[in-house]
């Protein structure tokens, strides 16, 4: 029994995952931040945008800036990271005489989080200032502040909003939007117990105060929500407020992307590690870690529970066996009808959800073995679009 009893155990990880995890925060019970947030007229919001190379998008941003909704003055600073194309000459036109923009021109590269540190160091915000990050691609709607600004009100330190994601007759751009509907529901739903431990970089806003300088090999969007939750701040999740961006188009970059996000995000959670509490530990373990080695650890315990029949006569492991036989039988074909049918909405789902846990399993695993991903890297076909 030894050998079906560990395939079912590593079967019943994958239920806890995607099925039991989201079914209890379904119905967990909303808590609601204890003390709310005073903001005065003195508080400044301060408007962060890191760019490197974004000739594509610079004069598009600074247009969005312009139209959006604030109950407080709002500042826009661009950080930019040492670019070798027109970016700085089309951002100091589309910004000529209008009052609150500026520049930090930082004249060297060395990553986002660099930018980041360097604008935080610029502008010395104070502790009941608010920082609303966003990257140089994501177009804000209108009141997409104003719904982050009043969760911020209502007590929480942090809170993320949703991306839109445009450009949809692509495939990539269709599992993509898939894939993210099923995310921010996840992220929806943490937000109900103040615990919404990963939000996304172009579109949240957070206390000045919660402000950690970021070392160069984890992403802020991880970095700052989870520490927060470890340490007992509500963080919380505004689906009204819309961040809208191009799904990346090209899908071998989107993988690499994906890997290189789990190796940040593995970085991360190895540099945080100490400083969270049980209940966070717990959150983080289901949700990042176990979900990316997810796919592998199904395929794994089908197989296990398939091989049982050999070794254990029993009725139990012929059932589990029958069962893990038929699914991957199932999955095989899966496989397959994904190299025919190349533009079946659900099967591209599936291609894609399933490049996605490979991609971030060896991003993770290469984490484990040392190796920390500091450069920042943007993606270039969903800079075409816009």
């Amino acid at each position: 029994m030894i050998i079906s009893s560990f395939g079912f155990f590593l079967f019943s990880i994958v239920l806890l995952v995607y099925i039991l995890y989201p079914f209890w925060l379904s119905f967990a019970n909303s808590r609601e931040p204890s003390k709310p947030y005073v903001f005065g007229q003195q508080t400044i919001i301060y408007h962060i945008i890191p760019m490197y190379n974004e000739e594509k998008v610079a004069s598009m941003k600074v247009q969005n800036c312009k139209q959006l909704n604030s109950p407080l003055r709002i500042i826009h600073v661009f950080v930019i990271d040492q670019s070798d194309d027109k970016t700085v000459e089309i951002l100091n036109l589309a910004i000529k005489s209008l009052k609150d923009f500026m520049i930090i021109n930082k004249g060297y590269r060395n990553g986002k989080n660099d930018s980041l540190n360097k604008a935080i160091e610029r502008i010395k915000p104070l502790e009941n200032d608010i920082l609303l990050f966003s990257d140089s691609n994501t177009m804000l709607e209108a009141n997409s502040f104003m719904f982050l600004y009043e969760k911020l009100k209502a007590g929480y330190g942090l809170v993320g909003g949703a991306m839109k994601y445009i450009d949809e007759d692509s495939g990539s751009a269709k599992s993509e939007g898939l894939y993210w509907k099923y995310e921010e529901w996840i992220r929806k739903n943490e937000s109900k117990i103040n615990k919404c431990i990963v939000v996304n970089g172009g579109n949240f806003a957070m206390l000045a105060k919660y402000f950690k300088t970021l070392p160069p090999f984890v992403p802020n969007d991880l970095e700052a929500p989870l520490r927060l939750c470890g340490q007992g701040v509500p963080v919380g999740f505004s689906f009204e407020s819309k961040g809208i961006e191009p799904a990346v188009l090209d899908e071998g970059e989107e993988m690499q992307r994906k890997k290189r996000m789990a190796n940040r995000q593995m970085n991360c959670i190895s540099y945080l590690w100490r400083d969270l509490n049980l209940e966070t530990k717990a959150q983080i373990i289901i949700r990042k870690v176990l979900r990316w080695s997810g796919y592998h650890i199904f395929i794994f315990s089908l197989i296990l529970m398939t091989l049982a029949i050999i070794v254990e006569q029993t009725f139990l492991a012929a059932s589990l066996s029958v069962f893990s036989l038929i699914t991957l039988v199932f999955l095989m074909l899966l496989h397959i009808l994904c190299s025919k049918m190349k533009s079946n909405r659900i099967l591209l789902a599936f291609k894609h959800a399933t490049s996605v846990h490979i991609n971030s399993f060896k991003g993770m695993i290469s984490s484990m073995k040392g190796n920390r991903v500091s450069t920042w890297e943007k993606a270039d076909s969903n800079r075409k679009s816009l």
